[in-house]
């Protein structure tokens, strides 16, 4: 007897996405609030992460090295600082 993987299913996978849209369409602010609180978690996480693990005894240092790193990843994105400069 042969498995089926229900996720890599070509069939459910495009009536899960259009389950998804029809969702947000209908239910709009509670889709965005979904979305926000996802955003708003994941982004704790990373924080306390970083507390944790970049330099956790110097808060000065740690803070200097996140900013480096995000204009790092803001710069390498697109080789491009035009969202700081707005």
């Amino acid at each position: 007897m042969k498995k089926i993987n229900i996720i890599e299913n070509p069939e459910f996978k495009k009536e899960y996405e259009k389950k998804i849209k029809v969702f947000e369409r209908k239910h709009r602010v509670i889709s965005e609030l979904i979305l926000g609180i996802s955003l708003i978690l994941v982004w704790r996480g990373i924080w306390e992460l970083s507390d944790l693990y970049l330099f956790p005894d110097n808060r000065f240092l740690s803070a200097i090295s996140s900013i480096v790193i995000g204009i790092f990843i803001l710069y390498f994105r697109d080789f491009d600082l035009k969202e700081l400069l707005r």
